[in-house]
């Protein structure tokens, strides 16, 4: 789950929306799903989640795993961003010479853990803000990991790579035994195609968190203020509505 290459979904069903019911509003999102996002807490699809989840409309599930996951890949991006810009002052330092403000931000220094602090502090807050649930997995059976590691079966290939899905296997298996104890299913929201998932749980895979939203929102019948807030990070939607329908909720 961890692998930028999963980023775009190659090979991915195409889910059909209109003929799935929603089965459960406990989400799970999986590490590339904060990658496409550029870590953006503030997007329109992150912040309709963590609103659903501070309203109690929808379940919000991480692992310390998947935690570990982003926080890594964001300051991999940080470290590339940071190299990236200065070699872009060395290339571009005859534009130094240009008075007034129009280059003047690209010769402004910046410090690599200032910005790294800034965004861990900004998945934090999302975390707050969504009441996030954090699925344990130190209880998963490693047996029945390395079972289906020797045998190749999903989220493990037959590449040579496939160790590399560990993080992933952890963390299905916690979320299997989680839905299991709690007598619940769980969307999963995941570009990796190696995700082992069914339409009849306990994981249900959704390629995105807009066809979440959007079967949130399909389903919302009776709940305005659901719908509202769900449909926000559709197209054609103003995030202002929404967050004014979340507070009202929370002040009734």
């Amino acid at each position: 789950m961890a692998r930028n290459r999963k980023r775009r979904g190659e090979g991915l069903p195409v889910i059909d929306l209109t003929s799935m019911s929603l089965k459960t509003r406990n989400v799970f999102v999986d590490t590339p799903v904060f990658f496409n996002l550029n870590f953006n807490f503030k997007s329109a699809a992150l912040e309709s989640l963590a609103e659903l989840g501070a309203c109690g409309k929808a379940k919000v599930l991480l692992t310390k795993i998947t935690e570990g996951e982003v926080e890594k890949q964001v300051a991999e991006a940080v470290r590339m961003a940071h190299a990236a810009t200065s070699n872009a002052r060395g290339e571009a330092k005859i534009l130094s010479n240009i008075e007034g403000t129009q280059f003047k931000g690209l010769f402004d220094r910046w410090n690599q853990e200032k910005v790294l602090d800034e965004i861990r502090g900004q998945l934090k807050s999302f975390q707050k803000e969504a009441k996030v649930t954090m699925i344990p997995v130190n209880n998963v059976s490693v047996d029945k990991v390395f079972a289906k590691y020797f045998s190749s079966k999903p989220p493990f290939g037959t590449t040579a790579d496939k160790k590399h899905e560990f993080p992933d296997a952890f963390v299905l298996a916690g979320l299997r035994d989680w839905c299991k104890d709690s007598d619940s299913m769980t969307c999963v929201i995941s570009t990796d195609k190696g995700v082992c998932c069914s339409p009849n749980g306990p994981l249900i895979a959704l390629t995105s968190l807009a066809q979440f939203l959007e079967l949130l929102q399909q389903h919302a019948r009776g709940e305005p203020r659901l719908a509202e807030i769900s449909s926000s990070a559709l197209p054609g939607s103003d995030r202002q509505s929404s967050r004014s329908a979340c507070d009202s909720w929370l002040r009734a």
